[in-house]
C-alpha cells in the first residue's frame, strides 16, 4: 500500500472515532419555497453594496466538483482553467486574479508568493455558506479586492445528535471520487469532519488542430489527428475537522481546521513537438490550514476575536529524459509560504437605525522559494496591521446610508487611507424596488514574487489603486407560490498603476506599474423559485459585460494594446440554471457562454492567438431511491458538455468534449 492510501486510511479512521460533518444541509436537495423579507434585502450595514449569496441548491448540484465549476457556471467571475484539475485562476470584473481576495470563515487564503488563489484545489464539499462582496464592498472584510472578495463558510447545526453521509462518483476518463461525513453532537457541543478522495486519469481524446503534419492528397486540406491528453493523472485527498462549543447563548467557541494534499501531472501545450520523454512537468501542493474563534453576544453587542495560520508547500518539477542516464530536472522550484493572522471584530447597535462595525487586525506572511537547478529563490518576509470602522444609519424606512474607512501599515509605513461611502433608497414606500450607489477608494500591494522573484522582480514597485463607481436597482417578488428576486448594477473602475509582468530586454519577463487601466461593465441577476402543483422548480440566469482596457501609451513602437481589451477576459459572459423536482425525481440544466477572449495585448485575430466564443451544456437526472425523513439513497446521473462543443479556457491547453460522472449518496 502506497503512501497517499495510507495516508487516506488515516483520515477515515480518524473520522470514525467520532467526528462528524454536517456538510450542506439535506433541505437543499429540494426547493422550498422562501419569503426574501425587506428587512434581509434592505440592511444599513450593506447600503450601496452589491453581494450575492450562492444559493445552497447550487451547491449540491456541484457537490463532487471543484470551485472553479461552480463559479464559472453561476456567478459573474471568469474563471481561467488550464484543464480539469488543472490550475484555475479567477477574473472578478475585469481585474487580475491576485485582484479577488479569498477568505476562509474570515481566514485569508491567497498566496503571499503570487497573490492568487488556485480554484481547482477547493472542494465545495468542504464548503458550507458561498458569497461574493463586488467591487467597493469588498472594504469591508480587507484590502486588495479590487474585483471583489470571494467568502467561504462553514456552519454548525445544534440540533444533530449523529450523521453518517457517504457520497460516491464515478466519471469519465478514469475519474473518482469519495466524500464522507461524520459526526456527532448537542446543542452544546458539535464535533463534524469530512474527508475527500478524488483521483482520475484524466486521459481524454481530442483533435489536435494545432498539429499540421498530414495533408489529404485529395483536397489539399490539413488532416487534424486524434490526440490523447498525455501527463495530466491527479490525485487529491482533504480533511476538514470541525468542533464547536456552546456553553451557553452568549458565547460559541470553534476550532476548524483544513488540511489537504494534491499530487497532479501538467499536460504539456498540444502545440508541443518535442520528443515524448522529454517536458515531463509535475506539482505538489500541500495545504495546512486552522482557525480558532471567540464570538460573545451582547443584547446590543457581537465580538469576536479569531487566530488562524496558513502553511504551503509547492514542489514544481519540469523533467527531461537524457539518454543513458535517465530523467533529469530542468526545473526544480521547492517554495514554503506560512502566514498568521489575527483579528478582534466589535459590533454595536445604538440603536434600529444605528449601528457601528468596527476591527483591528494584525497579519504576517514568510516565503522561502529556491529552485535547486539555476540556484535562484528568495526568503522574505511581510507585516500588515489594519484597522477598520464602520457607521451605518437607517433614515425614514426609506434610505440606509453607510460610510466606511480603513487604514493599514505594511513593514511599519503606513499606506493611504482607502474608503467606502454607499446608499441606498427604496423608491416606492410599499415596493421593494431598491435604488443602490457607492462610491470607493482601495489598493492592492504588490506579492512578494512582484517584488522579489529571481530573475525579475521589482522591488520599485508602486501598490495599485483605484476609485470605483457604482449604482444599481435590486427588487423582488413573492406570494405564497412564487419568489422572483432580480438585480442590475453598473459600475466604472479607475485604476492606477495596475502591475503586470512583460518580456524586457535582459532577456526574462519583469513585473512593472500599467499607468492606467479602466474596467467598466454591467452585471445582472435573476431568479424565480416557485410550486405549481406537484412540480417544484427554480430558474437563475446571470449576465455580466466586462470592459477592461490599457489606456497607457506605450514609448515602444509598435506596441498596439492602448485602448485594447486586456488578455484573457471576455467581453460577455452569461450563465442559465434550470431545477425542477417532481416527487422524488429531479432533473436540471446548466447553461454557459462566453464570448471571444484575447491572448495578445494587440487584440489581432488576424493570428491564431485568440480564442473562439463557446458555449457550455450540462444535463442532470436523479432519483430519490429511499427517502424517509433525513434518511435518504439519491443517485443521480449527469452528462457534461452535452453538445460536445470543442473549446479552450486557455491557449493550446485542451479541454475534454462529452463526459459522464454517476453519483450515488447515502445518509443515515
Amino acid at each position: 500500500m502506497n503512501k497517499k492510501s495510507i495516508i487516506t486510511l488515516i483520515c477515515l479512521f480518524l473520522s470514525v472515532m467520532g467526528a462528524k460533518a454536517q456538510g450542506i444541509q439535506d433541505s437543499v436537495f429540494t426547493i422550498p419555497i422562501v419569503d426574501i423579507n425587506a428587512k434581509y434585502i434592505f440592511k444599513k450595514e450593506d447600503a450601496g453594496m452589491t453581494k450575492t449569496r450562492v444559493d445552497s441548491m447550487v451547491l449540491v448540484q456541484k457537490i463532487s466538483q471543484s470551485l472553479s465549476s461552480l463559479l464559472s457556471e453561476n456567478t459573474p467571475v471568469f474563471i481561467k482553467s488550464k484543464g480539469r484539475g488543472a490550475l484555475a485562476t479567477a477574473s472578478f470584473r475585469g481585474t487580475a486574479p491576485s485582484h479577488t481576495q479569498v477568505q476562509w470563515n474570515g481566514l485569508n487564503i491567497n498566496s503571499p508568493m503570487t497573490g492568487m488563489v488556485d480554484f481547482s484545489l477547493i472542494p465545495i464539499y468542504f464548503i458550507d455558506d458561498l458569497s461574493l462582496e463586488h467591487g467597493g464592498a469588498s472594504i469591508a472584510s480587507q484590502s486588495g479586492g479590487l474585483g471583489g472578495v470571494i467568502n467561504l463558510g462553514n456552519q454548525v447545526r445544534w440540533d444533530d445528535p449523529f450523521e453518517f453521509k457517504y457520497i460516491q462518483t464515478i466519471g469519465s476518463y478514469h475519474t473518482y471520487n469519495e466524500f464522507l461525513s461524520l459526526g456527532f453532537g448537542n446543542k452544546k457541543f458539535q464535533s463534524k469532519t469530512r474527508v475527500y478522495l478524488n483521483q482520475s486519469r484524466n486521459d481524454f481524446t481530442f483533435i489536435n488542430r494545432h498539429n499540421f503534419d498530414k495533408i489529404d492528397p485529395v483536397t489539399g486540406n490539413f488532416i487534424h489527428p486524434k490526440d490523447t491528453n498525455k501527463l495530466a493523472d491527479y490525485t487529491k485527498y482533504g480533511l476538514l475537522q470541525e468542533l464547536y462549543w456552546k456553553p451557553n447563548n452568549s458565547n460559541v467557541f470553534s476550532v476548524r481546521y483544513w488540511g489537504q494534499f494534491a499530487d497532479r501531472s501538467l499536460p504539456r501545450v498540444i502545440s508541443y513537438e518535442g520528443p515524448v520523454d522529454s517536458n515531463i512537468n509535475n506539482q505538489v501542493d500541500v495545504d495546512h490550514r486552522g482557525i480558532v474563534d471567540w464570538k460573545h453576544y451582547g443584547k446590543k453587542s457581537k465580538f469576536v476575536v479569531k487566530a488562524g495560520g496558513a502553511k504551503k508547500s509547492l514542489d514544481y518539477t519540469l523533467k527531461n529524459q537524457v539518454g543513458g542516464d535517465g530523467a533529469k530536472c530542468a526545473i526544480d522550484s521547492k517554495s514554503t509560504s506560512y502566514q498568521l493572522q489575527n483579528s478582534v471584530d466589535y459590533n454595536y447597535d445604538f440603536t434600529e437605525t444605528l449601528s457601528l462595525n468596527s476591527s483591528a487586525s494584525w497579519s504576517k506572511s514568510w516565503v522561502d522559494t529556491h529552485e535547486s537547478v539555476k540556484k535562484t529563490g528568495y526568503n522574505k518576509d511581510r507585516e500588515s496591521v489594519s484597522l477598520f470602522a464602520s457607521l451605518s444609519k437607517g433614515l425614514w424606512d426609506r434610505v440606509n446610508v453607510t460610510a466606511q474607512a480603513r487604514q493599514e501599515w505594511q513593514d511599519y509605513d503606513a499606506l493611504d487611507a482607502i474608503w467606502f461611502s454607499g446608499l441606498d433608497f427604496r423608491v416606492f414606500q410599499d415596493y421593494n424596488l431598491i435604488l443602490k450607489g457607492n462610491v470607493s477608494r482601495n489598493y492592492h500591494a504588490p506579492t512578494l514574487n512582484d517584488l522579489y522573484w529571481q530573475p525579475g522582480g521589482n522591488p520599485n514597485l508602486k501598490p495599485e489603486d483605484g476609485y470605483t463607481y457604482e449604482v444599481g436597482l435590486e427588487d423582488y417578488w413573492s406570494n405564497t407560490k412564487t419568489t422572483f428576486k432580480w438585480d442590475v448594477t453598473a459600475y466604472y473602475s479607475d485604476i492606477d498603476n495596475w502591475i503586470i509582468w512583460i518580456p524586457s530586454v535582459k532577456g526574462f519577463w519583469e513585473p512593472r506599474n500599467v499607468k492606467n487601466v479602466i474596467s467598466k461593465g454591467v452585471e445582472v441577476n435573476t431568479t424565480l423559485t416557485g410550486q405549481m402543483n406537484y412540480f417544484r422548480y427554480k430558474l437563475k440566469a446571470t449576465y455580466a459585460y466586462t470592459s477592461s482596457v490599457n489606456y497607457e501609451k506605450s514609448d515602444v513602437w509598435g506596441d498596439e494594446s492602448y485602448g485594447k481589451q486586456l488578455v484573457y477576459i471576455p467581453l460577455h459572459s452569461a450563465n442559465f440554471l434550470a431545477k425542477v423536482d417532481f416527487k422524488n425525481f429531479f432533473v436540471s440544466y446548466q447553461y454557459n457562454f462566453f464570448s471571444e477572449r484575447f491572448t495578445t495585448t494587440s487584440n489581432n485575430v488576424s493570428i491564431r492567438r485568440w480564442l473562439y466564443p463557446y458555449h457550455m451544456n450540462d444535463l442532470s437526472l436523479g432519483v430519490n431511491l429511499y427517502k424517509k425523513r433525513d434518511r435518504y439513497v439519491q443517485l443521480k446521473c449527469e452528462v457534461f458538455n452535452l453538445f460536445n462543443e470543442v473549446y479552450h479556457s486557455v491557449l493550446y491547453s485542451p479541454m475534454p468534449k462529452r463526459n459522464y460522472e454517476v453519483t450515488l449518496l447515502l445518509k443515515l
